[in-house]
């Protein structure tokens, strides 16, 4: 009789969980911004927009969803190196999914990188070659415009601009 087969889960957790390397760390310390949750804490939402993504430093995070009869169902929980999102809040769509701290978490968040090339230091570009992201989108107001710095095409957003929370930080 042959073995039951193995979940996906289990069989390919290194390629859905990836952990990042202390060099890979390191490299997005200068990104985003340093936040710390208690436990017990949640992170995402479901239902609600992402604020970005999340790379654990410290702790633990545990990532549930909500089955028919609305009980939270564990998916996976991340340690150190593990980081949190999920292609939803790349559109600005609502998460799928809960994420809340188990225990005491220090992590960086990396959501919308607010910069331009009007300033003296060219900080947009500066940002696709040091990180590769290849999309800046105008949004301060939200313009409805985007470039592509791999393709070298601009991008009509109009309709599918990225909301706002609160005052865009400003960095010269």
């Amino acid at each position: 009789m042959a073995a039951p087969a193995r979940p996906v889960i289990e069989t390919r957790y290194e390629q859905m969980f990836p952990t990042l390397e202390t060099a890979e760390i390191d490299r997005l310390r200068s990104f985003g911004e340093t936040r710390t949750f208690r436990a017990g804490e949640r992170l995402v939402a479901t239902g609600e927009v992402s604020p970005g993504m999340f790379v654990i430093l410290t702790g633990e995070v545990a990532i549930t969803q909500h089955n028919a009869l609305g009980h939270h169902e564990s998916i996976v929980t991340h340690g150190p190196g593990s980081f949190v999102g999920e292609l939803a809040q790349l559109s600005s769509r609502p998460s799928l999914v809960d994420a809340h701290a188990t225990t005491a978490v220090d992590c960086r968040t990396c959501g919308h990188v607010g910069c331009c090339d009007d300033s003296p230091n060219r900080h947009a570009t500066k940002h696709f070659h040091a990180t590769k992201h290849p999309i800046i989108e105008g949004y301060d107001p939200p313009e409805g415009w985007g470039w592509c710095y791999v393709d070298e095409i601009s991008l009509d957003l109009t309709g599918r601009t990225t909301p706002q929370r609160g005052p865009i930080p400003r960095y010269v």
